[in-house]
């Protein structure tokens, strides 16, 4: 619990993190619900201030403290449905828990330190929102749900059964996790690909999944979230909320390269942003001579953003050649489909995620887009995880020695940086005396809404 309870600063700012990232504004959400009565149509992910919500009408107002609950409780039903993942992919019991420990705390970067890639956090044991969790299990949702459209015996009660889940599923997303919704495109584009060139009988799914987006869409938009047009928002002010990036005014920038942050919790640097000040002071002082160094620094860019999404890389390379000797076993009756299928729908994804937050900001947002690589990530961080305990499984002494030396590296920075930040802030709230102990107001009523018009 210490590694998002930092002792507070004098005042509740929006941005400070309580029990969970970020959490007063989104507490100051929850606490808007309560009093006004309504959910505010807004322009940025607020599933978890409903969860906090809809929680604190049971058990009293106390939203830090539920935001934490639902975050935990998130985390480790991720882990769960990891391990799922991975004992249905033919792992035994032990290493299916060491696929999810990897998973789980895996860092993208190729490096021993902790770097962010993800605005939310990451790796996923340590992402401070419940929205983004909750966002990468829909993910390996819509891959399940893609190899039940592709069997010849599902029946029509199944569609419907189908149709309505991937409603629910469409429309939550819109609030929590909008980042998804691109999974639609690959998604579809596999329907439609199998259904033209392989003749599969699950031909009739593409309609049942075309009229969950659109109905989703529908209902969805118009109750808010960051796809939500502006002229439907409504005037809630408070800092920290994020503005509509969609509608009238839309800004487009360049913007190139993926931002990330390195260092470790509480102490973050911004890795990208002083690779673009270079750039512009390059320019600024050599003009049309300063175009050797700028290509020099866009190859920084390019190298420095691959090494930042190595692992995922890594690992929806080997799920596409899985069939070569990874795999261990799937049987036919699988919900899952085969880890090339996976790969392919991993990378799409990864690709729409790397365009998206590589080459522009919108509206002034760039650090933001980085959660459209949510869902490549998580398929890349499945396929790198199992691959490192393939290896370790192997009676081959290189394989073993390889996939620990993968295991080591995906694993230290961001398990260091997690021990570093728990034990620091731990050390701060036994010493009253010196720092401002949050724990009262962990447990406290949240930020006060002011006077509601």
């Amino acid at each position: 619990m210490t590694f998002w309870l930092a002792p507070l600063q004098p005042s509740l700012e929006p941005y400070e993190s309580i029990g969970s990232l970020h959490a007063v504004r989104y507490a100051w959400l929850s606490n808007y619900i309560s009093e006004s009565n309504s959910i505010p149509i807004i322009s940025q992910n607020h599933g978890q201030s409903i969860l906090a919500f809809v929680t604190g009408i049971v058990g009293g107002r106390a939203p830090f403290l539920y935001l934490w609950l639902w975050l935990i409780s998130s985390i480790v039903f991720l882990a769960f449905f990891a391990y799922g993942v991975f004992r249905e992919y033919g792992f035994p019991a032990r290493s299916a828990y060491l696929a999810t420990f990897l998973f789980m705390l895996g860092g993208t970067s190729l490096s021993l330190t902790h770097v962010l890639v993800i605005d939310s956090g990451s790796p996923f044991a340590l992402n401070g929102y419940t929205d983004s969790i909750l966002g990468v299990m829909s993910v390996l949702f819509f891959v399940i749900i893609y190899k039940q459209g592709r069997r010849k015996d599902v029946t029509l009660g199944a569609s419907v059964v189908s149709f309505a889940v991937s409603t629910i599923v469409l429309t939550a997303n819109f609030s929590y996790a909008p980042q998804n919704i691109i999974l639609l495109f690959p998604f579809i584009g596999f329907i439609l690909y199998y259904s033209l060139k392989r003749g599969f009988n699950g031909a009739y799914m593409l309609p049942v999944f075309l009229g969950a987006f659109i109905t989703s869409f529908v209902f969805a938009i118009p109750q808010g979230g960051m796809l939500t047009p502006r002229f439907l928002i409504d005037s809630v002010a408070y800092p920290g909320l994020m503005g509509s990036p969609v509608g009238k005014g839309l800004g487009v920038s360049v913007y190139p390269g993926i931002p990330f942050h390195h260092g470790f919790s509480g102490s973050w640097i911004n890795g990208h942003s002083s690779t673009l000040s270079s750039a512009r002071e390059y320019y600024k002082i050599l003009g049309i001579r300063s175009i050797p160094h700028l290509a020099w620094l866009a190859e920084t860019i390019f190298f420095t953003s691959l090494r930042n999404l190595f692992f995922p890389l890594v690992g929806l390379f080997s799920l596409y050649f899985a069939g070569k000797g990874l795999v261990l076993s799937l049987s036919s009756s699988s919900v899952l489909p085969t880890s090339k299928t996976v790969a392919i729908f991993g990378g799409i994804s990864l690709a729409i995620g790397v365009f998206l937050s590589s080459f522009i900001a919108l509206s002034g947002y760039k650090w933001e887009l980085t959660r459209f690589l949510i869902p490549g990530i998580s398929l890349g961080m499945i396929g790198v995880s199992w691959t490192s305990v393939s290896f370790v499984r192997s009676n081959r002494i290189g394989y073993r020695i390889c996939g620990l030396l993968i295991a080591i590296v995906l694993t230290l920075g961001s398990t260091l940086s997690a021990l570093t930040c728990a034990s620091y802030n731990a050390y701060r709230l036994a010493s009253p005396g010196k720092y401002n102990s949050p724990i009262s107001t962990f447990l406290g009523a949240g930020p006060e809404v002011g006077r509601l018009k």
